[in-house]
């Protein structure tokens, strides 16, 4: 089962609300995200983000320490399955370091320029260049910390993995 603090489902920068996701069963020894009502989002664009994945997979788990160990930071393994030309989120900046993998399906990633005119992480298209990047399955690319993007699904479904890198400050 997946824990209400796993899953997060969102459009356009909009999250549900983890209690519309979660298994109204009584009894249980901790909330557990319903995956029927999941489905019922992505079937309505939204995008479902599994957060913290690596310890479902000891692959995974050794692909994340090993990360840790080679970068010198903390790391986490997330998956945004999105459905066909959905977008989960509107141009944003991360505050940590992201590995991108594509699994399935396409993603375009639009990667603005990383300067002052950029508020809020949130950049006017018309004054902000940005480079343009298409995602299939086996590709993987780095994206800087502080840089704005947004990513969005082409013809069909699309699952990635990210591992954020999140150096410590002292």
């Amino acid at each position: 089962p997946i824990g209400a603090n796993s899953c997060r489902v969102v459009k356009d920068g909009k999250f549900i609300p983890t209690d519309n996701l979660i298994c109204s069963k009584k009894g249980l020894d901790f909330e557990r995200i319903d995956p029927l009502k999941v489905l019922k989002y992505y079937g309505y664009g939204y995008t479902v983000i599994l957060q913290g994945i690596a310890p479902a997979n000891r692959a995974l788990l050794d692909l994340i320490r090993n990360v840790e160990v080679h970068f010198h930071c903390l790391s986490a393994l997330h998956a945004y399955l999105t459905p066909a030309h959905g977008k989960g989120f509107s141009p944003h900046k991360d505050d940590h370091d992201v590995i991108v993998f594509q699994i399935h399906g396409s993603k375009e990633w639009k990667v603005y320029e990383n300067d002052e005119s950029v508020s809020d992480g949130f950049p006017n298209s018309d004054k902000n260049r940005c480079r343009i990047y298409t995602l299939n399955p086996g590709d993987f690319f780095f994206l800087p910390k502080e840089y704005p993007h947004s990513a969005e699904a082409k013809n069909s479904s699309s699952l990635h993995l990210t591992i954020s890198l999140e150096t410590p400050t002292y």
